[in-house]
């Protein structure tokens, strides 16, 4: 199963990881769940912001530079908002609201996704 994970000190930021490498996977990303799974992640790429229109839950936003470095971080999107991740964002983790990945990354962590 793919996850995502901080090479630098091996934390495991999310089990389950999927990349949203098309436009439609994109576009759909967590619409319509009235729940994320605990340990789940979408990574929309490329992406630089995110609206959480049509949404029932809220949702962490970890966006990322191209060589896959926190930018920016928000840890509770409520639904019905937009978000940018800034000039330098490229990408974006999507997590649960509560989930504890989102609280413990800090702008410069560089994340790595593999299979």
């Amino acid at each position: 199963m793919p996850h995502l994970v901080r090479p630098s000190d091996g934390y495991i930021v999310a089990t389950d990881a999927e990349l949203a490498a098309t436009w439609r996977r994109r576009a759909i990303g967590y619409l319509g769940r009235a729940a994320i799974p605990s340990g789940s992640a979408l990574i929309l790429a490329p992406c630089r912001a995110i609206h959480t229109w049509g949404m029932r839950i809220p949702i962490a936003a970890v966006f990322i530079d191209r060589d896959w470095r926190v930018v920016r971080i928000f840890t509770r999107v409520p639904p019905w908002r937009m978000i940018n991740g800034g000039r330098r964002a490229w990408g974006v983790v999507e997590l649960a609201a509560d989930a504890e990945s989102a609280f413990r990354l800090t702008p410069g962590d560089r994340l790595e996704f593999t299979a």
